[in-house]
């Protein structure tokens, strides 16, 4: 199945058991959201090279704080 790369035919096993999502769909969503609002930053104007490198955070454990600190204010 895997080898005919079709995803139609994969099916997500979780919703025979009623599969309603899951506790971090907050986070995800938001993580989204963020990447979503600096889509536009640019950080040098003269950049040559096809590829861009844009440092939304510095680790990984910055991007969870972040993102926690914005759901924090919202919720």
């Amino acid at each position: 199945m895997m080898l005919l790369e079709d995803p139609s035919i994969i099916v997500d096993l979780r919703t025979n058991n009623g599969f309603c999502g899951s506790k971090f769909d907050i986070f995800w969503n938001e993580l989204d959201g963020y990447f979503n609002e600096h889509n536009n930053t640019v950080v040098n104007k003269h950049q040559t090279d096809t590829v861009l490198y844009i440092p939304y955070a510095i680790s990984i454990r910055e991007l969870q704080d972040r993102i926690i600190t914005r759901l924090n204010t919202k919720y």
